[in-house]
């Protein structure tokens, strides 16, 4: 059975669709677990009705600790052999999880598909997998969680955790650091990694709908403490769980390309004059790299150095790229 973990908070607009579309899922051995986190608006009683209507539906209400602590309670409550993780404002289709299902075993430490991101402006596809020479079966890539781990990070494709099937088994005892806003997902599927052996399955097929709403965090237009410190605390974490291992500078290249991630995240808040001590203290940490070799920056290279010499030209370069990209994310959902 596959577990299907939904955290809702506060997404009345959203949740009948997320709902209704794991209910069409033509894999019939599911339990859905909703966990209501502490939803002040009309969610709880939403997901209440679908639990009511069917017996595969079940809801835990609990009180508001994010969106980890939500999913750490769907983990210890659900009973299936597999979890998938499914945002309370996505969806997925109907044959999501039988697909992710036939490529499974117990070599393969989890399965994961591409998505359609869905904007204000419409749906477009975007797998988030990247062309290379790996084993293929079909349109099935196999590679081995070593490589993935890489991937992971030098921040190739997305990082969450939604659109991926893993082994319950295989999780144990991990859960989701909780307190914390953003990349858990990340650390999440990081010690996930870190503790199993063998490869991983991935489609390019988009056969997860992941919806980007103004009103989430990461699209918030005002700068977050939490935001800030969750990016700092992961990069560290990661550093230090991967030092004196095979994986040492990646490590140390996912920190680097992280604190370059919080100087743009400040820029773009338009808060590094509020926030010039936090600012300031991250560009320190960078400095603390400009002895490492030219290769290891790999694509960041020029952004790094940028960052470092010229305070200016660094925010100017960040806002003309989210000006062209804004641009051409409009142009190509027309």
């Amino acid at each position: 059975m596959v577990s299907i973990i939904i955290p809702v908070y506060n997404l009345e607009k959203y949740i009948r669709y997320c709902i209704e579309s794991a209910l069409r899922s033509d894999y019939s051995d599911i339990e859905i677990i909703i966990v209501d986190d502490g939803s002040i608006d009309n969610s709880g009683m939403i997901c209440d009705e679908y639990a009511e209507r069917y017996e595969n539906v079940h809801v835990t209400h609990s009180d508001n600790k994010g969106v980890s602590a939500a999913r750490n309670i769907g983990i210890d409550v659900s009973k299936g052999e597999y979890i998938f993780f499914l945002d309370g404002d996505d969806v997925i289709y109907p044959e999501t999880i039988s697909t992710l299902m036939n490529v499974i075993t117990k070599k393969i430490v989890y399965s994961s598909c591409g998505f359609s991101k869905i904007t204000n402006y419409g749906e477009y596809t975007s797998t988030n997998s990247f062309e290379d020479n790996h084993r293929r079966s079909g349109e099935w890539i196999q590679r081995s969680v070593e490589e993935e781990l890489i991937n992971l990070l030098t921040w190739k494709g997305r990082v969450g955790v939604w659109g991926i099937i893993f082994h319950r088994e295989k999780i144990g005892d991990l859960r989701f650091v909780e307190g914390k806003v953003d990349n858990e997902d990340k650390f999440f599927r990081f010690q996930y990694l870190m503790r199993n052996e063998g490869t991983v399955g991935e489609t390019k097929s988009p056969l997860y709908g992941h919806y980007s709403r103004k009103g989430s965090l990461s699209n918030s237009k005002s700068y977050s403490g939490q935001v800030y410190s969750s990016l700092v605390y992961f990069a560290e974490q990661i550093r230090k769980e991967t030092e004196g291992q095979e994986l040492e500078s990646v490590g140390k290249y996912n920190e680097m390309v992280t604190y370059l991630h919080v100087l743009k995240y400040i820029i773009r808040k338009r808060a590094y004059k509020e926030h010039y001590i936090e600012y300031n203290e991250i560009r320190s940490k960078l400095t603390s790299y400009k002895m490492m070799n030219r290769d290891f920056f790999r694509n960041h290279y020029i952004e790094y150095r940028m960052a470092l010499l010229s305070d200016l030209a660094f925010k100017l370069s960040v806002f003309m790229h989210d000006l062209v990209i804004n641009r051409l994310t409009i142009k190509e959902s027309q």
